[in-house]
């Protein structure tokens, strides 16, 4: 069992004991037994200090080979131990009771320090093994598609219900549906068994039970009988029959006094309702049924069956049968009508709330399954049946009776623990099948899984899909055909319908090797499949997988250059016989090998027989001595980058090599070289920081390389890019408060480069005093929404801590991280109100205004014109209407500026003013130089008298003329018979111009 996993399964699932326990014991938290028999709170495990957490962390490796001395309990006092855990899936697990003999004698309970100073004895808290544990007592069918389970008391409805903990041995029939009644379980198949034949059933998962398997005989040579017939409505019969049918009988009322206009019937049911078309008078009314047939294909005896018509006035009732996180069955206590009008609402928790607001899945009989968005409250919850308009088609009975809008209660305990792999199986040399503890989400995806061969190289998949739902089973498939023996499928990313995240999870894979081995190309970058040159005299060829020692030492499987191998050649399985070195040393005038020498490689074989495809495969072979093989590199920590070689490396010093962290090459501070598979993986660690995307990571030899592969060739690397293999780092944690109001409402966390979204739950963070509300993820930063104290928290600087993993876009998880204090993000509270600009308080405008304001954080606007708002008003939207107005404008912080003033816009003036007539008149030239031209009068609708804003001009039509102005006018008047025409013109305020006025005047 893998020691990381159970580590990060005790982590992530303690999460869920964070609640306060309801129960005085056993305790919640984890215990040690064997010959640590320590006990370690969930709080306490939550606060322990680093060397109380190192000292856990080796007390578990110590249980890794006893994890049925390690005991779990959550908050709800149930428990199981480690080893329950993972075989039987925490579902089952924890349903079952714990016992006694779970438990050592007495634990030390150990402090958040480490120091134990007080025992715990969780064996005398556990109640007694109970007697007289559930036992399936007999399985029968009397019929092809009900199988009948009989307990020997009532069972547990939630798990007995679940048609998933029901299977027949070798898939040959599937449970469509469970109904669940005492200690009486009808199973209902989704096809028909085979008459006279036996299958296997087996239950397992009910509380209680222990796995049972019980033969079951399908023996049906009756026929199907009417078992009842019952009036459920005024024009309503039900039809009930003794086992399923297959095909319809034919049904007449009354001798067909009365009409069946319509039924339900459709394959495999029990039950028809009859439809009439008239409603029976008669207090006894009869039904005649004949025909149709059950699945073993005997009909319905013709038989006439009397029914009581009752008038029922009593309106039906609803309760919560069952409820999870998203979803509740409501079940009403007569069949029912208009479910699913659009009239009819269902909602939790606040009624009217369209974030509370139900959707119908289904109506099956008198159960109704509703589904809602957002998760029901833990605990005692609220189900509002409402309608959207009171006289409307509402939920009524089949007599009429209606159901009035009520509040329904229920409780649900919420799911807190994350679903787990089962188990793991190669079914083909493509196909991998996974089974969870429970129904997930993300099982489809192929990038939740990771499968890796011995070596850690990573081997391609196609897709992942489903195999059987309702078992929770799905399966992988892989790129090509996997070569027998381990390899290693790692799940995460997988969650339930609680949103609880499966724990990442690797299991070994067991694979048959029925795939033919090959020649494996030792230099792909050249045409054709290469050797390798490991001295001037010998090559090394390569497989795809461990080779049969005695085939691949063979000479007869090979030859070169088109001939039999020299009797002086040797040949040496090397690298686990997935190699073999052919040595031409003590072939006498052998000099070395030239361009176009081969060796031609039979059919050999893997070491389960199976042979080479090809009856030759033609393998170049190098004129140069070729470098050691190398793999690739990858960025695995911090300050460490891990060099895979495709061989065995000796000697390697850290000098050997440097690595640039994307700011420039910098010596290694040390190296080691571990062995898997007899090739070298060669660990630099750095005395830089390397970055955790790994850009710009790069790995190089330098000097006088030490390191040489075991035929003496030294390692050659020249700028060879390393890939990401470390997860993201957590930088920082700052408060953030969105509506400026003094309260923090979100958390933002920061980590080192980009996350991939799927792998960030709300599970994985926990924030000293605050309750999270939802978690959103963008590139690198996280934002954790919070519910807002009552309080002013502008200054709280609370401990942020990551308990789950996270990963970013390459799927390298990180975490847990240790606690942070957050950052202090916050502002001192707004209390400005908002500043207005365009309009004043009080003023009264004649031209058209534009309100506007510099603030950033304005909340909302509301103007009122005459004391009526104006929906959808915006700042910088101009006002030109005349009226009185009240404009108020608020910030997030809820400030508020408050501005009222009139607009008074004089209506537009179109019209010209008018000008009093001027007459003609005679002027003495004696009194020419005193003459002035009479005044005239001008008046305008609007602006009134205008007399003092007309213009006068003169002019004169006499030959050689030059009157221009009053002067020159005096001048020309004082000459008998000239003239001077006098031009009155004005415009108004608005530049409507008046009609001129002329008047003539003769010097006489």
């Amino acid at each position: 069992m893998n020691k990381k996993v159970v580590l990060s399964v005790l982590s992530t699932t303690l999460v869920a004991s964070v609640a306060a326990s309801a129960f005085a014991a056993p305790k919640d938290g984890i215990y040690i037994g064997g010959n640590i028999k320590k006990y370690y709170s969930t709080d306490v495990l939550f606060e322990m200090t680093p060397q109380a957490k190192a000292t856990y962390a080796s007390e578990l490796n110590a249980m890794a080979s006893d994890f049925n001395n390690v005991v779990f309990v959550d908050y709800k006092g149930k428990g199981a131990s480690i080893e329950e855990l993972f075989t039987k899936g925490s579902k089952v697990a924890l349903g079952e009771p714990l016992k006694k003999e779970d438990f050592a004698d007495l634990y030390k309970v150990v402090n958040k320090d480490g120091s134990s100073t007080a025992t715990e004895d969780a064996r005398a808290k556990v109640d007694p093994t109970p007697t007289g544990d559930l036992n399936v007592e007999s399985v029968s069918a009397n019929n092809l598609k009900e199988v009948v389970v009989t307990f020997d008391k009532a069972v547990d409805a939630d798990t007995a219900g679940d048609k998933a903990y029901y299977t027949f041995t070798a898939n040959k029939l599937a449970v469509d549906k469970v109904t669940v009644s005492g200690k009486t379980v009808v199973l209902t198949l989704a096809a028909k068994a085979e008459n006279q034949a036996s299958y296997e059933l087996n239950v397992d998962g009910i509380k209680g039970l222990v796995k049972t398997t019980k033969e079951v005989k399908f023996f049906d040579n009756t026929t199907p009988t009417v078992a009842a017939v019952a009036a459920i409505g005024p024009k309503q019969v039900k039809v009930t029959f003794s086992e399923p049918l297959s095909a319809k009988p034919s049904f007449s009322v009354n001798n067909g006094a009365i009409a069946v206009v319509a039924d339900n019937f459709v394959e495999g049911t029990k039950e028809v309702i009859l439809t009439l078309g008239a409603q029976p008078t008669a207090s006894t009314n009869t039904v005649t049924v004949e025909g149709g047939a059950d699945y073993a294909s005997y009909k319905v005896e013709k038989v006439t069956k009397d029914f009581t018509v009752v008038a029922d006035t009593t309106p039906p009732t609803v309760s919560v049968k069952k409820a999870s996180a998203k979803q509740v069955v409501l079940e009403f206590s007569e069949d029912v009508q208009n479910v699913q009008d659009k009239n009819v609402v269902f909602y939790h928790t606040t009624k009217g709330h369209e974030g509370y607001k139900g959707t119908i899945l289904g109506v099956d009989g008198k159960e109704v399954t509703i589904s809602f968005v957002n998760p029901l409250p833990e605990g005692q919850f609220k189900i509002f049946v409402d309608y959207v308009v009171d006289n409307g088609t509402q939920i009524s009975d089949l007599w009429g009776n209606k159901l009035p809008e009520q509040v329904i209660t229920g409780t649900f305990a919420a799911d807190t623990t994350p679903p787990t792999v089962t188990k793991v199986e190669a079914k083909t040399n493509t196909e991998i099948h996974v089974t969870f503890s429970e129904t997930v989400n993300g099982a489809d995806n192929k990038a939740n899984f990771t499968l890796k061969g011995v070596t850690g190289n990573v081997i391609p998949l196609t897709k992942a899909e489903v195999v059987d739902a309702a078992k929770n089973i799905y399966k992988v498939v892989t790129t090509e055909p996997l070569n027998g023996g381990s390899y290693y499928l790692t799940v995460k990313g997988i969650e339930d319908a609680s949103k609880n995240k499966l724990v990442e999870y690797t299991a070994t894979v067991a694979v048959a090797d029925t795939v033919p081995p090959n020649v494996k190309d030792l230099d792909p970058a050249t045409p054709g499949t290469d050797a390798q040159l490991i001295s001037p005299t010998k090559v090394k060829i390569a497989f795809t997988e461990p080779m049969d020692k005695a085939s691949i030492e063979n000479k007869n499987n090979y030859m070169f250059n088109g001939f039999n191998l020299d009797s002086k050649v040797t040949l040496t399985a090397t690298d686990s016989n997935t190699a073999v070195v052919v040595d031409f040393t003590n072939v006498v005038g052998f000099n070395g090998f030239k361009n176009g020498d081969a060796i031609s490689v039979g059919r050999v074989l893997d070491t389960a027989g199976n042979p080479k495809t090809e009856m030759q495969t033609k393998v170049n072979l190098p004129n140069s001595v070729s470098a050691p093989l190398f793999d690739k590199a990858e960025v695995t920590g911090k300050n460490t980058v891990k060099l895979y070689f495709k061989e065995l490396i000796i000697n390697a010093k850290a000098d050997d090599f440097a690595v640039d962290n994307g700011e420039g090459y910098k010596a290694v501070n040390s190296i080691s070289n571990d062995v898997v598979e007899n090739k070298s993986v060669i660990t630099l660690t750095t005395g830089n920081d390397l970055p955790t995307t790994a850009a710009g990571v790069k790995v190089k030899t330098v000097g006088e390389v030490d390191a040489k592969n075991q035929y003496g060739v030294a390692v050659a690397l020249t700028d060879v890019p390393a890939d990401d293999k470390i997860g993201p780092n957590w930088l920082k944690a700052e408060t953030v408060d969105t509506n400026n109001n003094g309260k923090i409402d979100q958390f933002k966390l920061t980590f080192s480069e980009a996350l991939y979204v799927a792998s960030v739950q709300d599970s994985d963070f926990r924030i000293e005093g605050y309750t999270i509300a939802g978690v959103e993820t963008k590139g690198e930063v996280v934002t954790i929404k919070v519910t807002e104290l009552d309080i002013d928290d502008s200054d709280a600087t609370p401990t942020v801590a990551v308990i789950g993993s996270v990963e970013d876009l390459k799927r390298n998880a990180s975490g847990p991280f240790e606690p942070q204090k957050a950052i202090d993000g916050v502002s001192a509270p707004d209390k400005e109100a908002p500043v207005v600009t365009g309009v004043e308080a009080g003023k009264t405008y004649n031209t058209a205004v534009t309100p506007d304001s510099a603030d950033k954080d304005i909340k909302t606007v509301v103007l009122k014109k005459d004391g009526k708002e104006l929906a959808g008003y915006a700042l910088k939207t101009p006002i030109s209407e005349n009226g009185s107005y009240e404009l108020v404008v608020t910030d997030n912080a809820g400030n508020t500026t408050t501005v009222k003033f009139k607009v008074d816009i004089p209506a537009e003036d179109k019209k010209a003013p008018e000008i009093k007539t001027v007459t003609d008149d005679k002027v003495a030239v004696a009194d020419a130089p005193k003459w002035e031209a009479p005044k005239a009068t001008a008046t305008d609708d609007v602006d009134g008298d205008i007399s003092d804003k007309i213009a006068v001009t003169y002019s004169s039509e006499d030959a050689g003329s030059k009157v221009t102005d009053l002067a020159s006018a005096q001048t020309h008047l004082g000459t008998a018979g000239n003239t001077v025409k006098v031009t009155y013109n004005v415009t108004d305020k608005a530049g409507n111009p008046a009609t001129a006025v002329s008047a003539t005047f003769t010097a006489i």
